[in-house]
């Protein structure tokens, strides 16, 4: 695949092994490679309404789950994505533990 970085996007079909709720909640990992070519806000990866996984213009990978209360909140991970470098980002959700446990540049 091969993205202009305009207004691209992969969009994958609705399944049950991608969403998880209050009640039914799973664990998962999200992955993927990124190289980012300008300091702008991009998502990442998306649920509508569950997940997403960004980075924003200061270059930090930040991620949101709504999950509890307040349901999106934004967590900046501190750790910055670099501009036109390949950086690897993996996020892991155990829905076991009592908050999502992120994995960042690898």
């Amino acid at each position: 695949m091969t993205f202009d970085g305009v207004d691209d996007f992969l969009l994958i079909d609705d399944t049950n092994a991608l969403r998880f709720s209050d009640t039914n909640p799973v664990s998962f990992t999200l992955s993927a490679w990124l190289n980012p070519n300008a300091n702008t806000t991009g998502i990442i990866i998306n649920r509508e309404g569950e997940y997403e996984i960004a980075r924003f213009p200061n270059g930090n990978l930040h991620w949101a789950l709504a999950i509890a209360a307040p349901r999106w909140r934004w967590i900046d991970t501190g750790v910055p994505l670099p501009l036109n470098q390949w950086s690897h980002i993996a996020f892991t959700y155990d829905s076991s533990l009592p908050e999502a446990q992120p994995c960042v540049p690898i």
